[in-house]
């Protein structure tokens, strides 16, 4: 796989490349949040409407909106006793666990550059362990996956970014970043020896 990044390297200080897709990001307005209220009838029919559209995108869901206008909202799709489910962002904080926990052992640092395992992806000598965990590394793909698509391998996602390369130079910004959680959970896998 060729990528477009290579004939663009990275300079210290060169600004943030402007996303293919900008509206991705919105600015959100800030507002005082009361989450006391319970919802009414149309809000919560206009959700629970909302969760049965989940239902052909993964077996079970557990399902949560809290919002000024809405109150707090809770419901589960498909979910049995003991079933697997798309647990999206919360595995980012258990990766993260298991990075120090393998920090701690000697088996990683968080200076330590991710080339050994990566080293197709652009910038990947620059790229360290602490900046993927820190979403600063500039590795950005637009989520795919099971909150927005059918579930493809995180190798997918990794093509797309060797070819379109980082959004601003590691170190030199911050993007929250899916990617970077998939390539750590790549890296603790060849670490541990585990799924």
């Amino acid at each position: 796989v060729s990528s477009s990044w290579s004939a663009d390297p990275c300079q210290p200080g060169q600004p943030p490349r402007p996303l293919t897709h900008p509206d991705l990001i919105p600015d959100l307005p800030i507002s005082p949040i009361d989450f006391t209220k319970t919802p009414d009838s149309t809000d919560s029919g206009s959700l629970e409407a909302a969760a049965a559209g989940f239902k052909d995108r993964a077996k079970a869901w557990s399902l949560a909106v809290a919002g000024p206008n809405v109150g707090v909202w809770e419901s589960t799709v498909g979910a049995e006793s003991n079933q697997r489910f798309a647990a999206a962002s919360i595995g980012k904080s258990m990766t993260a666990v298991m990075v120090f926990q393998h920090i701690e052992a000697g088996k990683l640092s968080l200076d330590q550059s991710i080339e050994l395992w990566f080293p197709e992806l652009p910038e990947a000598s620059s790229v360290t362990i602490d900046q993927l965990l820190t979403h600063r590394s500039g590795y950005f793909v637009p989520a795919s996956g099971p909150l927005s698509g059918a579930y493809q391998p995180p190798e997918t996602t990794f093509d797309q970014l060797i070819q379109q390369g980082p959004v601003f130079c590691p170190g030199e910004g911050w993007m929250y970043s899916n990617v970077a959680y998939q390539l750590l959970g790549r890296i603790l896998e060849a670490v541990s020896g585990v799924s």
